[in-house]
């Protein structure tokens, strides 16, 4: 693990203030989605009071955390995931880069083929996205 942090700490860096935002918004989604339990162990208390007032108000806040925590998720798998996006297209183009440096005579003796290049730049780049 620390091998591959060390790795990819350099492409990391680069979306700081992103990852910095998306952090913060899991945690605020944490704590909306820990909020709930507390809300519905008071609903039981508004019933046997019989207060009517808080009996109707507690399930609404219910669903506004609820609703409001999955606009938070949104944004947060929508952060991530744009920010692995971007890593990973700067990693195909050094791939590409490095390819395109390279001897010819190193295309014709890989063993696998164009299509093991292709493979290793496509496939091995999306499972280190993953």
């Amino acid at each position: 693990m620390k091998l591959i942090l060390h790795s990819l700490w350099p492409e990391i860096k680069l979306h700081k203030r992103q990852l910095i935002i998306v952090l913060l918004l899991g945690i605020f989604i944490s704590g909306l989605k820990a909020a709930v339990p507390e809300l519905i162990g008071r609903l039981p208390a508004a019933w046997e009071n019989k207060d009517s007032v808080a009996s109707y108000q507690i399930p609404i806040l219910i669903s506004g955390v609820w609703i409001l925590a999955a606009i938070c998720r949104y944004f947060h798998l929508y952060g991530m995931l744009y920010t692995a996006d971007l890593i990973g297209v700067n990693f195909r183009r050094q791939l590409m880069s490095k390819y395109l440096s390279l001897n010819l005579g190193f295309f014709q003796n890989f063993l696998r083929g164009s299509g093991g290049l292709m493979s290793r730049m496509l496939n091995d780049i999306n499972v280190t996205q993953s």
